[in-house]
């Protein structure tokens, strides 16, 4: 199997009537304002070059073994390595899938960020928080990608960090341990605000990033970045330029080993310059997760090759409201008047109802369940907009391990 974003043909799901009840998803940024920063677990943010390849390597099926420092253990020298296994009949993890991945972190993060690393969506909502436009071949795309990184196995020898400890070695872990995808053709009518896909990620990435174990990724600028080697290129200079304002790279070993251009055609000097212009155009002015690129071409001293000389330039920081928890009953009519608008005054449950709910939840797990059943209404359901949102927040705090469901006293939701 091969990334499914190179396949042509769409594959749609439903036909006739039943794809007519398939409606486009309301926008995620309706409900949600993204964080231009994303907080991955430390090991995946740090190593994603070398766990998410390229692809158009060959080869993509194989086990992938990349040896890193050796540790010191006294008067002895342990080495480190990570290695990708694929599943049989699969590829390993691509920039494609790392995207996907990302997406996901954010789904869960607007979730309330469950402990239990279970997270429900549909394909329309991963694709608007991952900015691609949606379609079958999108929807195919995202299984795809969500089946290779729960098949997919990683071992750490001596290169995984949690909480209080580095260098510390897990072998066989999956980036997702359980995953359920139920297809809109494969459900009843009275089903298909549901979400299709329930997936839950490995225990050690949920622990690690609720202990705050993370490095941060600019994920507003990563998701405008289209071709694969520019994913790779920006991944590698934020990482090297977190720390340090220039960073500098001679083409030859940019482009063959660090980004995996194969063909003898990058043998040409002039070829390796015209790549690495089409890579400066892409990804100048481009936003880090702590300044903003400037990158230039110089040629070598030596007169032999070019070179990329990247920079990292400040950038104004904008502010951000603070939103406060709702803890009273003041602060809860305010969140509920919020989400009343968001209704749109079309089959919205009523003011107290929804105050109740406020002083009960946390506004993300709120701001969810609407944007669920927004995005998955349509006037054919037999069921009012409000109705969906009381079913789908019942389905996402029962699905929790640390919210109970409470009963309004009011029957007249």
């Amino acid at each position: 199997m091969r990334d499914s974003s190179q396949q042509s043909e769409a594959l749609i799901e439903g036909s006739g009537e039943e794809s007519s009840l398939v409606v486009t998803h309301a926008r995620q940024l309706e409900l949600f304002e993204l964080d231009d920063i994303a907080r991955p677990d430390y090991n995946i943010g740090k190593y994603a070059t070398l766990l998410f390849a390229s692809p158009h390597l060959k080869n993509l099926d194989d086990k992938r073994t990349f040896q890193l420092p050796a540790i010191v253990d006294g008067d002895n020298e342990i080495s480190a390595s990570i290695s990708i296994h694929p599943l049989k009949d699969q590829i390993v993890p691509t920039t494609t899938t790392f995207k996907v991945f990302m997406a996901v972190i954010q789904l869960w993060k607007m979730q309330g960020a469950n402990p239990s690393g279970t997270v429900y969506f549909s394909d329309r909502q991963l694709a608007e928080v991952a900015g691609w436009s949606f379609s079958g071949v999108t929807a195919k795309r995202i299984a795809d990608h969500i089946s290779i990184m729960q098949g997919t196995t990683i071992d750490w020898m001596l290169a995984y960090k949690k909480k209080g400890k580095e260098n510390t070695s897990v072998q066989k872990m999956s980036l997702i341990n359980d995953a359920l995808h139920v297809g809109r053709a494969s459900t009843l009518q009275r089903d298909r605000f549901s979400a299709n896909h329930t997936v839950t990620l490995h225990q050690m990435l949920v622990q690690n990033m609720l202990n705050n174990v993370v490095r941060p990724i600019n994920f507003s600028a990563l998701r405008q970045i289209k071709s694969d080697a520019s994913t790779r290129l920006y991944l590698m200079l934020d990482m090297y330029l977190a720390k340090k304002t220039v960073w500098e790279r001679r083409a030859e070993g940019l482009l063959k080993a660090d980004l995996g251009y194969e063909g003898k055609r990058y043998d040409n000097r002039g070829e390796r310059k015209r790549t690495l212009e089409r890579l400066i155009k892409d990804l100048d002015g481009k936003e880090l997760t702590n300044g903003k690129l400037a990158l230039k071409l110089a040629e070598t001293a030596d007169k032999t090759d070019w070179k990329l000389v990247a920079r990292k330039v400040k950038r104004l920081e904008r502010k951000r409201p603070i939103v406060k928890a709702v803890r009273g009953g003041e602060d809860a009519e305010y969140l509920a008047d919020d989400l009343l608008e968001l209704f749109g005054g079309v089959g919205a449950p009523k003011r107290g109802f929804l105050i109740f709910l406020c002083k009960h939840y946390p506004e993300p797990v709120l701001r969810d369940a609407l944007s669920r059943a927004k995005g998955d209404y349509h006037g054919n359901v037999r069921k009012s907009v409000g109705a969906i949102f009381r079913y789908e927040l019942e389905q996402i705090v029962k699905g929790r391990g640390d919210l109970a469901w409470y009963k309004s006293d009011d029957t007249k939701e």
